[in-house]
């Protein structure tokens, strides 16, 4: 009645709480527990196994005779599961009461039975073995070890549970996710490109391998068993699982793998509560996550073009250990770093000037040798993050995301001492010390280190609000003050990737800098005094060096410095324009105009424009259109579309938004030069063609706004160019419907011109001539859309005003196209065009005939003479030029006519009109071709050379072959006096060089290398544009196979067999100016490859040297007998180019290889075999050359000079230094076996290299001297930039001498090899920076 009462699901009920009651869940765990350990037949087990374990416990292979075939996974894996749920202290006591008792049932079976826990021990070994062939089941066998590890309790029987080998195999199991393991696996059947010997490969290739989802299970098992576990009872395991888990955090197959990884690395490190130990375990941590964060513990990844996804992953995971172990145990890791401070400097309480201990600092300048770092085994932290910056690969990617690291860890370190409010001096202190070491490491001989050091600078900057503990604006401003301090000191760095860095640093310091208002007052005073925190801040001399920098970065960089000063000065201190000329010139960017790279080019535009939108005015308006407008026609084409879209930022987009009673153009419009406007017409055309003529009918439409305000408002002379140009060539573009409605508006303008024209005082002629030809233009686009009334209308005042000579000579040409156009597009107008030509003719050859025979001029000859070469150029210009006006022309030009009115400028007329005349008739061209060439004589005025040379450029292109054989006249003209005629006669050879209507040789060649050292700057522009851009890209080895002629041309020598060059070309000699020929072998070896030096080489010693030895077959050329003959000067030349360092390579294989790079590796780059091996065949191969080839013919010269006295002993002498100079060590094999001139030369090279370090000595005393001299004058910073005759910049007439092989303006000292601290060196002076150093010394020289 009861049960039927209650009913069944209460009985259920019932039954399920008694069973979970404690006492009662307890012993249904360990029934659990006894049934999963009862179907692994611990009485099977033998108890020689036990022995057998303890006594192979240092074996890897274990034979423990241990029957597992009975055991699955399943039940290893409900053993572990159970096992893990074992809970409770009664449940645990009982459960290790079970396991002490013996394992038989049995005793008379064994006489010393094993216990359960010592059976299940060994079965546990056995199963986890490296014998196991089912991977599962020992990955299965190990997670129940660790779950039997984790037993409450275990700690009483660690003696028997805890087993290095079986420990040791259960963490093999985790070995699928280790990257390292599959790539070997991967490498099995290649064993000879796996280092590790054949049995392994074997062992791996035979062995089967266990899922990953199992050996994650059992990496998140050992992860829960470590946070379960206090390491400090057990330093042994702790061990084993550290050195594993650090394994999975550096090789990971996958990102959970690292993350899980490095979670068990946090839970060792939780676990260490003794602080001793804990200390310990967490430097043993941080050392194992060193290689992780710089992405280095796979050294072959550093040569790929990108960071791997598994490095990747790597970094995130060990980044998160290290910040999670600073958050969680910060006192720790400070406390180890005040003890390691108070051993190695000064007590904490012992402070100058009553300053607390790590807030402010009295002198933490660049250099302070004064300060005792901190021992890396007192402080794991420090100690990391030096190892850090010393060990990341010198690769971009992986510098940037080390420096990211390190910053996140200092910030979590400030982070963390200013929740606690505590001390937050010790944090201070620490951030100090680091930025110590970086400092040091600025001046380190790595390239890599002082690079990497400018990264973590940059990093800083950006984060330096979270790099104080206190809020507080001045601790924030002192610390950007000296990191800005460090980057200045690096902007004249010897190497361009640090320089550049540095400066484009500098230019976001000053943006951080200028983020809050303490700042700001800083830069006011600093930009008003010149001077920020230890250094003189001189914008634009900084500016200046890395906009003429050689290396393309640095000039990138430079203009990033620009825009952040141009932002820093206008934005955010508010200074107004006149500031920001006078202490920043914005005419500094044109050092930049016409850069040879393309990434600077594209920062011009953006900085340029941004000039204009920080600074309107008139100056940012021209320089604008100088810098940008040209680059619209860029051959690159990203630098085209940049400069295109900025040009429709700029022009466009304001020109669509004027109003319709607007009379005013963008102002960047305003004011336009002639250049400025052919480039703007030239830019604009592009950009329609770009735009697809999207943009026509609209700019149509506002332009036709603006003409018509023009003609209502204003008189013609204010009309301005800009706007009737763009309205061409809108209507160029445009269809013909769309420009109908213009024509009687543009006839509008000409007739209110035409007519308004006398009326208009004191007007620019010039200009005003230029706007009759724009509106001309325009309407000569429109002609179809008037009516034939207003057409013939316009045809006769045209014509009339022709027949008048009344248009000047710019209008001329435009009205007699318009003239042709109506003739041929309206039909009423023909008759009326005809009857004028007709008389026209009788007119002009009247007038000119009239001249001729009487001297009498009526009217506007030279506009007479103008209009015949136009109407020669027609296609009917033999019916309109007669015979009888060709022969008065060619009477004027050769100046037959004895009249005083005969100027030059109508002389200059005649010759034009003649040469447009020849361009329609052959045979008029070949008859005249010669008085041409005769009027380039030095006699005649400018006018006429000028006329004449441009006139057979014309003929050059139409008739290259009449042309061809008066090319050397022509090119003497580059030696002319008047600097606009070289500049022409340059433009012009360059042009048809460009186009191959001449060839580059003979006396072209020689003569346009004199070019190069051309002394005004446009002209040599235009020569080096040419030789590098066109002839050099042309024909590559153009100079190669002439570099001696030129040598030999240079300096007027024809006394070589081989080398005529200089013959014809006396004039072009340069003998007595060895400056200019510097200049020329700089230029020429810059554009010479690797492989065409070692040709140019061989050609100085085999050909040019070897003709002055005894030549079997031939005479011997005669030594010269002085230095300042032409052959002296020769001879000098060649020895000085054999040994000057742009021909170094030619001799030293590690040059050799690194030709061509943007820097030389530095020392923590990764060597490469097969660079290595490369290397080693280069060496010999030039070894091999120098022996056969070289030595030789130096030698045997080297005998002749002595037996004849030469004075050229010395020189050859220091050309076979530097030739010999890597091979220094085996002299006397490379001499032939001739050892006292071995000797001889390893003395010189011993005097040399001793010489160079005292000169270095005394160089450093001296500085030395003069600061002590200028710190005990007290003399005000003024008084010590005294110039000197020693700072004079050397004279053009120097010669070009060699740079020492030994010379590095960076540092003298060489980094100490310990990976704790970098040994400051000696830093050269920055450029742009008035130190106190350069000072002092300049004023120690004035005071002896």
């Amino acid at each position: 009645l009861w049960l039927k009462h209650v009913g069944q699901a209460s009985i259920q009920h019932v039954v399920t709480r008694w069973a979970n009651m404690p006492e009662h869940a307890c012993e249904k765990q360990l029934r659990n527990v006894k049934a999963s350990v009862h179907h692994l037949r611990l009485e099977a087990v033998p108890g020689r196994a036990w022995s057998s374990l303890r006594e192979q416990a240092a074996s890897l292979a274990l034979a423990l005779d241990v029957d597992s075939d009975h055991i699955s996974v399943a039940g290893l894996r409900t053993i572990a599961e159970r096992l893990g749920n074992l809970r409770g202290d009664a449940a645990s006591d009982g459960f290790w009461d079970w396991m002490a008792e013996s394992a038989l049932t049995d005793l008379s079976v064994e006489p010393s039975p094993i216990t359960r826990l010592q059976a299940l021990v060994a079965t546990f070994a056995q199963v986890t073995g490296p014998e196991s062939l089912e991977p599962d089941l020992s990955i299965a066998g190990g997670m129940a070890y660790l779950s039997l590890l984790r037993v409450p309790g275990a700690s009483r029987s660690w003696g028997i549970l805890f087993q290095t080998v079986v420990f040791r195999n259960v963490l093999r199991g985790l070995s699928p996710l280790r990257l390292e393991t599959t790539r070997r696996r991967a490498q099995a059947l290649a064993p000879d490109e796996v280092a590790d010997g054949p049995e392994l490969q074997q062992d791996l290739a035979k062995r089967p391998v266990a899922s990953l989802s199992s050996a994650l299970e059992l990496l998140q098992v050992l992860v829960q068993f470590l946070r379960a576990t206090s390491v400090d009872e057990y330093p042994e395991l702790t061990a084993l699982a550290m050195a594993e888990l650090a394994a999975l955090v550096s090789f990971p197959t996958e990102g959970s793998v690292s993350r899980i990884a490095a979670e068990g690395l946090g839970a060792v490190v939780a676990g260490a509560q003794d602080p001793k130990k804990a200390r310990s375990t967490i430097s043993a941590v941080l050392r194992a996550t060193l290689m992780p964060l710089v992405m280095a513990q796979d050294k072959a990844a550093t040569s790929l073009a990108s960071v791997p996804k598994h490095l990747q992953e790597s970094r995130t995971a060990a980044l998160g250990l290290v910040r999670g172990i600073v958050r969680g145990r910060l006192d720790i890791l400070l406390a180890a770093h005040a003890g390691s401070r108070q051993k190695k400097g000064k007590p904490a309480e012992e402070h100058s000037d009553g300053e607390e201990a790590g807030h402010g600092r009295s002198d933490n300048r660049i250099g302070d040798k004064h300060k005792q770092p901190a021992s890396g085994a007192d402080d794991p932290l420090l100690a990391l993050l030096q190892l850090m910056c010393v060990l990341v690969p010198d690769r971009a990617e992986w510098r940037i995301a080390c420096a990211d690291a390190i910053i996140s860890v200092l910030t979590d370190i400030v982070a963390g001492r200013r929740e606690s409010a505590a001390k937050p001096q010790e944090c201070t202190a620490f951030v100090e010390t680091f930025l110590d070491f970086v400092e040091r490491l600025m001046q380190s001989e790595r390239v890599g280190s002082r690079v990497f050091a400018v990264d973590v600078l940059v990093a800083a900057l950006d984060n330096t609000a979270a790099l104080t503990t206190i809020e507080s604006v001045e601790e924030r401003a002192c610390l950007d003050i000296r990191l800005f301090e460090g980057l200045l000191v690096r902007c004249s760095d010897a190497f361009p990737s640090v320089r550049g860095r540095a400066l484009a640093a500098a230019a976001a310091a000053l943006v951080s800098i200028s983020g809050y208002e303490h700042g700001k007052q800083l830069l006011r005073s600093a930009f008003s005094e010149g001077m920020l925190g230890h250094v003189h801040l001189d914008l634009v001399e900084l500016f200046r060096a890395a906009a003429t920098d050689e290396k393309a970065h640095s000039r990138r960089a430079a203009l990033s410095f620009f825009e952040a000063c141009l932002r820093v000065l206008r934005t955010a201190l508010g200074f107004d324009q006149h500031f920001v000329d006078e202490h920043f010139p914005c005419e500094l960017l044109l050092l930049l105009e016409c850069d040879e790279s393309v990434m600077v080019r594209k920062a011009l535009i953006s900085s340029s424009t941004l000039l204009l939108q920080l600074c309107p005015s008139s100056q940012a308006f021209a320089l604008w259109r100088r810098l940008v407008l040209p680059l619209a026609l860029d051959v690159e084409k990203s630098v085209a579309e940049r400069a295109l879209q900025e040009l429709e930022a700029v022009i466009v987009v304001p020109l669509l938004r004027l109003g319709p009673e607007s009379v005013e153009l963008p102002p960047v419009l305003t004011d336009m030069a002639y250049d400025d406007l052919e480039y703007l017409r030239r830019a604009i055309r592009n950009f329609l063609l770009q735009s697809q003529a999207t943009a026509v009918s609209p700019m149509l439409k506002s332009l036709a706004v603006l003409v018509k305000s023009f003609i209502r408002e204003l008189p013609p002379a204010a009309w301005p160019p800009a706007a009737w140009l763009l309205l061409e060539e809108c209507i160029a573009k445009c269809r013909a419907e769309d420009s109908h409605g213009l024509a009687e508006l543009v006839l509008q303008a000409w007739s209110f011109f035409d007519g308004g024209e006398a009326g208009i005082p004191s007007r620019p002629l010039q200009r005003v001539s230029r706007l009759g030809v724009q509106i001309l233009n325009v309407l000569g686009h429109v002609i179809s859309g008037l009516a034939s009334s207003k057409a013939c209308h316009l045809a006769r005042s045209l014509c009339g005003r022709l027949a008048a000579f009344a248009l000047p000579a710019d209008e001329v040409r435009t009205a007699l196209r318009v003239v042709e156009q109506l003739h041929h597009g309206v039909a009423a107008c023909r008759a009326q065009v005809e009857a004028w030509r007709d008389a026209t003719q009788k007119t002009l050859e009247s007038m000119l005939l009239t001249y001729v025979r009487k001297g009498e001029a009526t009217g506007a000859l030279d506009t007479c003479i103008f209009m015949l070469g136009e109407l020669g150029l027609e296609e009917d210009g033999e019916v309109v030029v007669s015979a009888r006006i060709v022969s008065a022309l060619q009477s004027i030009c050769a100046g037959d006519v004895d009249l005083s009115n005969c100027t030059s400028r109508l002389r200059g007329h005649a010759i034009a009109a003649l040469g447009k005349i020849c361009l329609r008739r052959d045979a008029l061209a070949k008859q005249s071709i010669e008085l041409f060439v005769c009027h380039l004589s030095s006699k005649e005025p400018f006018v006429i050379r000028n006329n004449s040379l441009v006139i057979l450029g014309d003929l050059c292109v139409r008739y290259t072959s009449v042309v061809d054989r008066f090319l050397p006249a022509i090119s003497d003209l580059l030696r002319d006096p008047n600097e606009l005629l070289r500049k022409q006669v340059a433009l012009m050879l360059s042009s048809l060089l460009a186009e191959s209507y001449v060839k580059f040789r003979g006396p072209l060649l020689f003569r346009f290398v004199y070019a190069l050292s051309e002394t005004s700057t446009a002209v040599r522009h235009i020569i080096e544009c040419t030789c590098k851009e066109i002839l050099h890209r042309q024909h590559p080895a153009v100079f190669t196979s002439s570099f001696v002629d030129v040598v030999c041309m240079l300096n007027g020598w024809t006394g070589h067999p081989a080398y005529q060059g200089a013959a014809g070309n006396e004039a072009f000699s340069l003998c007595s100016e060895p400056g200019r020929r510097a200049v020329i072998y700089r230029f020429l070896l810059s554009l010479l490859t690797v492989g065409q030096k070692f040709q140019v080489c061989s050609q100085m010693v085999t050909s040019f040297l070897a003709a002055f030895t005894e030549v079997e077959g031939r005479g011997r050329v005669r030594l010269p007998q002085h230095l300042q003959g032409q052959g002296g000067q020769t001879l000098s030349d060649i020895l000085i180019l054999l040994a000057c360092k742009e021909m170094r390579v030619c001799f030293s294989s590690k040059l050799a290889s690194q030709a061509g790079e943007e820097e030389v590796p530095t020392q923590g780059a990764v060597a490469d075999p097969e660079v290595e091996t490369a290397r080693g065949a280069l060496s010999g191969m030039l070894r091999k050359v120098i022996c056969e080839n070289v030595a030789p013919v130096l030698v045997q010269l080297k005998r002749v000079m002595e037996a004849e006295r030469s004075t050229f002993i010395g020189p050859l002498q220091h050309c076979l230094c530097e030739i010999l100079f890597e091979f220094k060590e085996e002299l006397a094999d490379v001499l032939g076996g001739d050892k006292e001139l071995a000797g001889e030369v390893a003395f010189d090279m011993h005097k040399r290299a001793r010489a160079q370090t005292v000169d270095k000595s005394k160089q450093a005393a001296t500085d030395n001297e003069a600061s002590r001299v200028a710190v005990d004058s007290g003399l005000p910073q003024d008084a010590m930039e005294e110039d000197t005759f020693e700072d004079a910049p050397a004279s053009d007439t120097e010669t070009y001498e060699p740079t020492s092989r030994d010379d590095k303006p960076v540092a003298t000292r060489r980094v100490t090899r310990s990976m704790m601290r970098v040994e400051p060196a000696v830093v050269s002076p920055p450029m742009g920076l008035a130190s106190a150093a350069e000072r002092s010394a300049r004023k120690a020289r004035r005071l002896r």
